[in-house]
């Protein structure tokens, strides 16, 4: 079983694959974490080497984990490259959208150090914008999507799993 998060920063994308992979008892990759282990912190790659360099490693990275089961929460602009869109929806997994307001995606990244895209604008309005310009790459990818704001963390893991449940239903 494999579930793929995918959505801006902010989202609920770590969050979540938390809970899921308690309430699923399966294993949870963090791609970010996974890349800052590998590659080292993602501010300073950004810094030395840049996004190209970084989202390639990123993709590497993405086509490890795709190789093993359970949770995984992808980095917020991980389906904007079209070899990670092929990748994703190639896979097998079920693979969640996790949308969010951007005044609720910058309340939740709360200036963050660690969001070299943001570094310079974290204003709600460069937020949107963002978003906007990736939303077609998220939908591409998706087999689900929820809109956070409204929910729990927990309500949202419980979602998830009802669909997990749906679709083995359907296969099996």
């Amino acid at each position: 079983m494999k579930v793929v998060l995918v959505g801006f920063m902010g989202s609920g994308k770590t969050t979540v694959s938390r809970l899921l992979g308690q309430k699923m008892n399966l294993p949870v990759t963090d791609l970010d974490d996974v890349i800052v282990e590998q590659a080292g912190p993602i501010p300073v790659i950004f810094e030395t080497n840049g996004e190209t360099f970084f989202r390639q490693i990123e993709h590497d990275l993405l086509l490890e984990c795709l190789d093993q089961e359970g949770i995984l929460a992808t980095g917020g602009g991980t389906p904007i490259r079209e070899d990670n869109v092929a990748a994703l929806t190639d896979d097998d997994a079920l693979v969640v959208l996790l949308k969010a307001n951007p005044e609720t995606a910058v309340a939740r990244v709360d200036n963050d150090p660690n969001r070299p895209l943001l570094k310079e604008d974290f204003s709600t309005k460069h937020v949107q914008e963002m978003i906007d310009a990736r939303a077609e790459h998220y939908q591409n990818v998706c087999d689900m999507q929820i809109q956070t704001d409204a929910y729990t963390p927990d309500e949202i893991a419980e979602m998830i799993i009802r669909e997990v449940v749906d679709r083995e239903r359907e296969v099996g």
